[in-house]
């Protein structure tokens, strides 16, 4: 009995050394839009967030980061997003065939922004200025921001999702993903136009699609992205282009979401959104980065606007019918097992 006692307790300490507790956020600093990409061949994440050329971060592990010298755009490219508009932000990793790509938002107003594709045959870069993708002052589409682009490989389609207060939008692009694909049409997805909901809880925006056991998934975030009303959102489909059904069995198009992270005034981390990729550790496992608030939300509201994004890292779980949910005290640090 002692020997098998013994057994039991080593064993039981090997299953625990085989995680690692974290805390969040896991980059401390203004990281806000995050997205990450993993490279086979160096064994690193590589991350990125908005900014104009601020170094990579990368990563083992997705938990422990380090900033580098290398920055992601070449000066010819940086140049040419400037005179195209002078905010660029929410820029989104993409590898299509042998290319690496960012899309990225600039933006003069909700009325005057763009979709810009940069392209590279390396990683780590740097990107090079390639086209011009969309254009709100030709589509009318407001806030043409956020980009999210994805490959469906039952059809080979390339699909990019973005938008704000203009409504969520869907559209083909080219096999390259560097144009819009022949005759492509632009179609309304999910959240409402903000002229319908001055409060923004039903317009959404930083969309992410995700497949899974043949459901997509089309995360996003709803609410004011400075303040604790900002919360992670989502639907399903089983097709890429949707349309994209909340829990309940309600269109996203018309502004219903899932809600599967939130946070009050009261809570330390509050305002969690605009997620990044998700990530399938080997054991099956899968985790988010998003952004979010750290601080009293309370104790200074003029504050809120200037208070750093920090990028946090989470487990996602999935229920017995494969819907996403997060475990609400894990916001502030979880588990995640070592490779």
């Amino acid at each position: 009995m002692k020997h098998l006692l013994a057994i039991l307790s080593l064993f039981s300490v090997l299953s625990c050394s085989t995680y690692r507790h974290f805390e969040n956020p896991v980059i401390r600093q203004g990281w806000a839009d995050p997205t990450a990409i993993y490279n086979d061949a160096t064994g690193y994440y590589y991350s990125i967030s908005t900014g104009v050329n601020k170094p990579f971060f990368r990563s083992k592990n997705l938990y422990l980061w380090e900033q580098t010298d290398i920055k992601p755009y070449s000066d010819s490219a940086i140049r040419k997003m400037k005179n195209s508009g002078p905010h660029i932000w929410a820029p989104q990793f993409a590898k299509i065939g042998n290319n690496y790509l960012i899309y990225v938002t600039v933006r003069s107003s909700a009325e005057d922004s763009r979709i810009i594709v940069l392209s590279s045959k390396t990683l780590t870069g740097p990107y090079e200025f390639a086209n011009i993708l969309t254009d709100s002052r030709e589509t009318g589409i407001k806030d043409t921001i956020d980009p999210f682009v994805f490959t469906d490989p039952r059809t080979g389609k390339v699909w990019m999702t973005f938008g704000s207060i203009g409504g969520i939008h869907q559209v083909e692009l080219s096999p390259d993903g560097l144009s819009l694909a022949k005759n492509a049409e632009y179609k309304h997805i999910a959240g409402q136009d903000i002229d319908n909901d001055k409060s923004r809880l039903t317009v959404f925006e930083g969309s992410y699609v995700y497949e899974r056991n043949g459901w997509w998934y089309l995360f996003a975030s709803a609410g004011r992205y400075e303040d604790y009303s900002y919360a992670i959102v989502v639907g399903r489909s089983r097709k890429a282009d949707g349309p994209f059904l909340t829990k309940e069995g309600k269109d996203m198009a018309e502004g219903y979401g899932t809600a599967i992270l939130s946070s009050s005034p009261y809570d330390r981390f509050y305002g969690p959104g605009h997620n990044g990729e998700i990530f399938t550790t080997k054991n099956g496992e899968t985790y988010m980065i998003y952004h979010v608030h750290e601080g009293d939300y309370r104790e200074d509201r003029n504050k809120r606007k200037s208070s750093p994004r920090m990028m946090n890292l989470q487990q996602i779980y999935w229920d017995d019918n494969d819907w996403p949910f997060f475990k609400h005290d894990e916001i502030s640090g979880g588990r995640i097992r070592i490779r």
